[in-house]
């Protein structure tokens, strides 16, 4: 891995946390106004998980945080009196933070001392002294520098780019329940390939998460009457514009098909050998007008 690759998975961890503590203190309205977020913008991050989290931070860790910013001082104080085991009096303007804030300061620390080398932790500000003080502690000192009364990290956020992430993900929840129920209704391989992009392997992952079994049968073709109906249907969906994905689903409802059978039907539908109902609706297509 490069040392820039390092460098963003280091900033995207971060900020899947940092979001992380957004979450924890959606009921607090007054420490939402000091990092930037509205409270309905963080009630609506409480819906997402971990994973969301860290979808958004690995795409958009340098967006999403406005800025990170570390009073040098107060930690440099902080540092000194961990080093020593003495617990620091507190300076003037000091405040007693969160236990969210807590757990998101004792993170970032602890991502810095697990770092392969200084440059991830100064990418979020850390100087090289600082660094080098903290991978010397131990986790415990660690703990009580994150634990203090003294308030050393400040992060803001941008709240119409996370907005606009959050509308993102709700998006791919969306496209990810679709493709649940298109496998559910016996979707194949091929089919999520083209609409997708999936390779096999994906497609047996996603099946193996949802509970499928592979029953090993051909897909059982209808009679030629719901034959004929379903491509009446389907030619109705595709003139109304409806989503390739979703006219498959819409028409294995309707008609009670698997979709491996409508799959095998519309591949049919252009060939030699089409059925008549789509030849019919071809020769009405390309009937010259009369008088012609």
């Amino acid at each position: 891995m490069s040392p820039r690759t390092q460098r963003e998975k280091f900033q995207a961890e971060l900020a899947a946390h940092v979001l992380l503590y957004v979450q924890r203190i959606a009921d607090d309205a007054a420490t939402l106004r000091t990092i930037g977020v509205p409270q309905a913008l963080a009630l609506h991050l409480q819906n997402l998980s971990l994973r969301d989290l860290m979808r958004i931070g690995h795409h958009t860790s340098k967006i999403v945080i406005a800025s990170l910013c570390i009073d040098h001082d107060c930690l440099q104080a902080l540092l000194e009196a961990a080093i020593v085991q003495a617990a620091p009096a507190p300076a003037q303007g000091w405040q007693s933070i969160s236990e969210p804030h807590t757990a998101l300061v004792e993170h970032m620390l602890l991502m810095a001392v697990r770092a392969l080398d200084q440059s991830q932790p100064r990418s979020i500000g850390l100087t090289s002294p600082e660094i080098s003080r903290l991978w010397s502690l131990k986790p415990a000192q660690l703990r009580w520098i994150a634990g203090s009364r003294a308030h050393f990290v400040d992060v803001h956020i941008d709240p119409d780019r996370l907005r606009a992430l959050l509308d993102q993900i709700e998006r791919s929840h969306e496209e990810e329940a679709l493709q649940a129920d298109l496998l559910r209704a016996r979707a194949p391989s091929a089919l999520m390939q083209s609409l997708y992009g999936w390779t096999t392997a994906d497609f047996a992952e996603r099946r193996r998460l949802l509970g499928l079994r592979w029953t090993g049968r051909a897909p059982a073709f209808p009679s030629e009457q719901l034959a004929n109906q379903a491509e009446s249907r389907w030619l109705q969906l595709e003139r109304a514009r409806h989503p390739l994905s979703q006219r498959y689903l819409q028409l294995a409802r309707e008609l009670e098909l698997g979709i491996d059978t409508i799959w095998q039907m519309v591949s049919r539908l252009d060939t030699q050998d089409s059925p008549p109902i789509r030849r019919r609706a071809r020769a009405r297509v390309q009937r010259p007008a009369a008088g012609n």
